[in-house]
């Protein structure tokens, strides 16, 4: 027979801003911001992989950041995935393997989060963290980084920037790589509609929410950031 479990501790989300012996102290002084789209753990072998968008106003911000990347002793491979280059901006997507080790990834395992994000600009680490008791992973952060900073946040926050569907992960794909969001553009809408096999109005709709909830998640971020300073 089934019964239900009911939960003793309240669930808490809540923003941790740190500062250690990582590459992220290799962003302070500059403009580069790092998002940690995904973070794998791999205990088996000891490390972890980890997908990071660099955002910066430079080739040459990006350039330094990846080069004091792969100096760093806990990195042990890095490739690039993708890259943009405009005038004002630039943008590149890597892929890293670094060693799990005395990492805050491991601390965060092996102290039962629920789920966990990081974002690094200004060479600190900003973790949002869901986690039903933070007590004991508060203390070994401390033994380990300068815990600057820790603030509650709203779970709701979080809930309302979903991450995108794996059709819209699709049709963004296209459309980037077919060059919709070029200037002149590389294919129409109504091109992009006719190679994506929906109709020009159902493409209109699903970048409209595509649109909307990058936005979302880019301005959440700001918020997060505005929060702890």
């Amino acid at each position: 027979m089934l019964t239900m479990i009911q939960l003793t501790m309240p669930i808490q989300t809540t923003v941790m801003v740190i500062e250690h012996d990582d590459w992220s102290v290799f962003t302070r002084d500059t403009g580069v911001k790092a998002t940690v789209e995904s973070s794998i753990p791999i205990p088996s072998l000891g490390i972890k992989r980890s997908v990071v968008n660099i955002n910066a106003s430079s080739i040459g911000e990006v350039k330094e950041l990846m080069r004091r990347i792969k100096e760093f002793r806990q990195v042990k491979a890095m490739n690039v995935l993708d890259k943009h280059v405009s005038r004002n901006n630039v943008t590149v997507t890597l892929s890293t393997i670094r060693v799990l080790n005395n990492s805050v990834l491991e601390l965060l395992l092996n102290n039962n989060v629920y789920y966990y994000r990081e974002l690094i600009t200004s060479g600190l680490e900003y973790w949002l963290v869901v986690a039903s008791d933070l007590s004991n992973l508060i203390r070994e952060l401390r033994e380990r980084a300068w815990l600057r900073i820790i603030k509650n946040t709203n779970v709701n926050a979080l809930l309302s920037n979903a991450p995108l569907t794996r059709r819209e992960t699709q049709i963004l794909k296209v459309a980037y790589e077919t060059g919709y969001f070029n200037w002149p553009r590389g294919i129409s809408l109504s091109q992009l509609a006719s190679k994506l096999s929906i109709s020009k109005a159902t493409l209109a709709e699903e970048l409209r929410s595509i649109e909307r909830k990058l936005v979302q998640m880019e301005l959440y971020r700001d918020n997060l950031l505005n929060q702890t300073r």
